[in-house]
């Protein structure tokens, strides 16, 4: 396990273990996603979208997954505030929301769930756009979405290239409202 352990770091990953007593332990491996050769091809081209300083309010409740994603969007030009806790990032949100352009939530997390604190933030501040990351959901992408008031649920894993035109999708439509 040591040894798998050192390479899943030395490729920037991530283990998660889930147990339950008497019922065994799922392990799931988290690696970077490989471009795909039209993925390179424009990222070497330069045509990725690219942010230009807007401020993201990132809450993951996991260390490893939440620093990828500040590593990513801070690439992408974003400046980020991240969370691992969503009590204390909801507090910091209603404590200045015009601070925060978009929010980028794990949508399972303990004490609180992506969903519910995107309620919360959304009571506070109606138009600032959210977007959901989940691993697994028991209902369509889209209904949960719908349900929630969010603008949309991203489904892991997701490519650099995805967060770059998610990201500018949710600010271009905050800006027109």
């Amino acid at each position: 396990m040591s040894v798998v352990h050192g390479i899943v770091q030395a490729h920037e990953g991530a283990i998660i273990v889930e147990s339950q007593p008497g019922q065994g332990a799922v392990f799931f491996i988290y690696l970077p996603a490989q471009a795909s050769p039209k993925e390179e091809a424009q990222r070497e081209t330069g045509s990725i979208p690219r942010g230009d300083g807007e401020r993201i309010l990132l809450v993951d409740d996991e260390e490893l997954p939440g620093n990828a994603m500040e590593k990513i969007f801070t690439r992408l030009g974003y400046q980020v505030s991240r969370f691992n806790d969503p009590e204390k990032a909801l507090a910091q949100f209603q404590s200045a929301p015009a601070q925060y352009d978009l929010i980028v939530s794990d949508l399972a997390m303990p004490h609180m769930s992506g969903s519910d604190l995107a309620g919360a933030l959304l009571k506070q501040r109606p138009d600032v756009p959210i977007l959901l990351i989940s691993g697994l959901t028991d209902q369509p992408a889209e209904e949960l979405a719908r349900r929630t008031g969010v603008r949309k649920v991203l489904l892991k894993p997701v490519s650099v290239e995805t967060f770059a035109r998610e990201l500018t999708n949710a600010l271009a439509t905050q800006m027109d409202i």
